[in-house]
């Protein structure tokens, strides 16, 4: 099975879709801006074109989402790597254990708005999240909402947590 071909250009497309539009910017235009970002597809999302409303998505097998990472780490240099959200807890798993492996690479974490998901699936995925992937992560990024819903659960002061905050919270998970 080719790991880099359609999954690739699948990875391509689900990440650039934009106001129902996809945007395929060229190798010139990604160098431009310091691009040149190879990527993985982990899961398929199904949403409204016209919003960022996800209706429901689809992740691939861990195994696939795993031996495609590694085809990409042992071909291509990198100097970091991005996880955004991978559908599963398992695909989750199976990303967190490729980033040991690869230890000395940056992790950048994108903690996704779940709100859409069923509470005990985005639980569960918090929790993988949680014990596998933040005690890796060297970059924490997320909306203010999300970091603040899954950071700081229990907040309960009137005015929403400082950045500081935030980061202290981060930082008790090991980020």
């Amino acid at each position: 099975m080719d790991v880099n071909g359609p999954f690739r250009q699948a990875g391509r497309a689900a990440s650039e879709m934009q106001q129902g539009r996809v945007f395929r910017p060229g190798r010139h235009q990604r160098r431009g801006v310091g691009g040149g970002v190879e990527q993985g597809v982990q899961v398929q999302r199904i949403g409204k074109c016209a919003g960022a409303e996800v209706i429901d998505h689809h992740a691939f097998d861990d195994e696939i989402v795993s031996a495609q990472a590694r085809a990409i780490l042992e071909d291509v240099p990198v100097h970091a790597i991005k996880v955004g959200f991978v559908g599963s807890a398992e695909n989750l798993s199976a990303v967190a254990a490729l980033a040991s492996d690869y230890s000395e690479l940056a992790l950048v974490a994108y903690l996704p708005d779940l709100s859409w998901w069923k509470d005990d699936l985005a639980e569960t995925y918090w929790e993988a999240c949680t014990d596998l992937l933040l005690p890796q992560t060297t970059v924490l990024v997320g909306s203010h909402t999300t970091l603040t819903r899954w950071l700081l659960p229990e907040w309960s002061q009137s005015k929403p947590p400082s950045a500081k905050d935030l980061a202290k919270a981060a930082s008790a998970f090991g980020v």
